[in-house]
């Protein structure tokens, strides 16, 4: 029903369908209420890591749509390109995955002008890591303190020994004796609070935990559990903060710089409310998220899409950006002009900056954070400079 809502059209209508399970019910349903005439669309992309053109493929066969996989190869980040996209978002925006969503819409755009897309999915039904996290981490604050004191200096020995990450000692220490807040702003703050301090100058900013704490009225049920709550908790801040600020901004922008209209039937209000009203339980089960989504996908759906892990929607920003844009980068960030040392500790950040232009690992540092580190840096450097012509 939420599908069939979506798809009145007076023009070519499509679906995005990345091989995910929201992308492929989406495109399944649509093509059963179109009569077996529905277009879907992948991107392809040369590093395997970031390609999904395998399952993407697999579910138009499946649900035989009319499907194009649109390649990636050929296609660069200049430094006009990634500025001017930038830009278009009328405030800093940092999430690298607009350059993915966008050259996809303006690849479609050829051949459809409305199209389908599964967002929302992940937000209403429990799509997200951080569902079976919270659960790890409940069982980690309930261990004795010194149970937590000995994993502690065991991952710091480990870590020394080049065994575990850096970062996993210092989580396990970050989430030993965090409340609810404090655990929801762990998950969703790709910058940590010690970073945030030591790269801001402005030692009187307003805590950035303020955001995060719970503002909607709850309407779990009287005993609730911690993990129960906190859940909730979590489910609100994913659609208050990330879902309206980051993923649907992105969408709009990519693809109204493209005249696509984009529509997202699983946000339909009775479907969405219906997501939210589900317990802990049949959104995650050990590492198995959205629960009842998969169930429905293994009636409608090939067994590699109904299980498939959650993959993001990224760009591999470090080698499709091309090499002028790295030069360019460098010294918008790091030379004379840079208005960032007004706000920022340089010292804080020109080692990351010199490492991702130079395509060197960053410790302590995913590739996918370094990345986002970056172009936040880019996306801060463009609004100050651009607010002064």
């Amino acid at each position: 029903m939420a599908v069939s809502r979506q798809i009145e059209s007076d023009v070519p209508l499509g679906a995005f369908l990345s091989g995910g399970i929201d992308s492929s019910l989406v495109s399944a349903a649509a093509q059963t209420a179109l009569g077996g005439k529905l277009q879907t669309f992948n991107e392809r992309f040369a590093e395997n890591s970031y390609d999904e053109t395998a399952t993407a493929v697999a579910v138009a066969k499946h649900i035989a749509s009319q499907h194009r996989t649109l390649d990636m190869d050929d296609a660069t980040g200049s430094w006009n390109y990634i500025q001017d996209l930038l830009l278009q978002t009328g405030q800093p925006f940092a999430d690298t995955s607009l350059f993915a969503t966008h050259a996809l819409c303006r690849l479609i755009r050829q051949y459809v002008t409305v199209v389908l897309s599964g967002d929302g999915g992940d937000e209403g039904f429990g799509g997200y890591n951080f569902y079976w996290w919270i659960d790890a981490i409940l069982r980690w604050q309930a261990l004795p303190n010194s149970v937590q004191r000995g994993a502690a200096v065991a991952l710091d020995l480990l870590t020394r020994a080049g065994i575990a990450p850096g970062r996993l000692a210092t989580r396990a220490r970050d989430l030993s004796q965090g409340d609810d807040t404090s655990i929801v702003q762990y998950l969703f703050c790709q910058v940590r609070e010690n970073e945030h301090k030591h790269f801001c100058k402005d030692a009187g900013l307003l805590p950035v935990r303020r955001l995060f704490e719970p503002q909607w009225v709850s309407y779990l049920p009287r005993g609730a559990s911690r993990l129960e709550r906190l859940s909730a908790h979590a489910t609100e801040v994913n659609i208050r903060m990330k879902l309206a600020n980051d993923y649907l901004v992105k969408v709009d922008i990519a693809s109204m710089k493209e005249s696509l209209e984009v529509r997202v039937p699983m946000l339909d209000e009775d479907l969405f409310a219906f997501g939210l009203s589900l317990p802990h339980n049949l959104k995650v089960k050990g590492r198995t998220c959205k629960r009842v989504l998969r169930e429905v996908g293994r009636r409608k759906l090939p067994p590699e899409v109904a299980n498939k892990p959650k993959h993001g929607f990224e760009i591999p920003l470090d080698t499709w950006a091309d090499e002028d844009f790295k030069i360019r980068l460098q010294d918008a960030l790091l030379g004379p002009s840079s208005r960032l040392p007004e706000f920022f500790h340089v010292e804080a950040y020109q080692s990351m900056v010199i490492a991702f232009c130079t395509g060197r690992p960053y410790p302590r540092l995913s590739r996918e954070s370094l990345c986002l580190r970056v172009i936040m840096l880019l996306a801060v450097q463009l609004a100050l400079s651009s607010s002064h012509r």
